[in-house]
């Protein structure tokens, strides 16, 4: 369902209308990329332009995923800048060397130019994830602890 643009296209047009139907509902509808929508298909084009040019900002919000940008090779800092309109949540993840997700501040993504990019993005809520784990109560310590050395997030709250 997703190999094409023309795919891409019909994804598109069915996520507008069921922004639609959640908008008249009082919800908002908010779509979650992984790393394929950042793989480009024939023509060149991804999918993830297709679904920022293609969806109506009204009714379809995005919530980027820092991790699975990165690891289909976008800048996540350069997608939020560039689209400054179309973004209400954010996940905070970060990428180990081998792949693996990894507290926040132990991996290899640019958090301080996400963190820059942030205020005008139109970001709303940030959310610190960690898929994998073998101790969860240690490592969202060790996020909190590096998001409370950002100018970002040092704001007491």
């Amino acid at each position: 369902m997703r190999q094409t643009i023309d795919d891409w296209k019909r994804i598109c047009d069915e996520l507008n209308r069921i922004g639609e139907l959640a908008a008249g509902s009082a919800l908002t509808l908010a779509y979650h990329n992984h790393d394929f929508e950042f793989r480009e298909l024939a023509g060149g084009m991804q999918p993830y332009d297709v679904l920022l040019s293609r969806t109506d900002e009204r009714v379809v919000k995005l919530e980027l995923d820092v991790y699975w940008a990165t690891r289909g090779g976008r800048d996540a800092a350069d997608v939020l800048k560039a689209f400054p309109s179309r973004f209400r949540l954010v996940h905070l993840k970060d990428m180990a060397k081998d792949g693996a997700t990894t507290e926040l501040g132990r991996g290899t993504i640019d958090f301080a130019g996400i963190f820059a990019a942030l205020p005008a993005s139109g970001v709303q809520h940030a959310f610190v994830e960690q898929d994998v784990s073998a101790d969860p109560l240690h490592s969202i310590e060790t996020s909190i602890a590096f998001l409370r050395t950002q100018r970002y997030f040092s704001r007491s709250t």
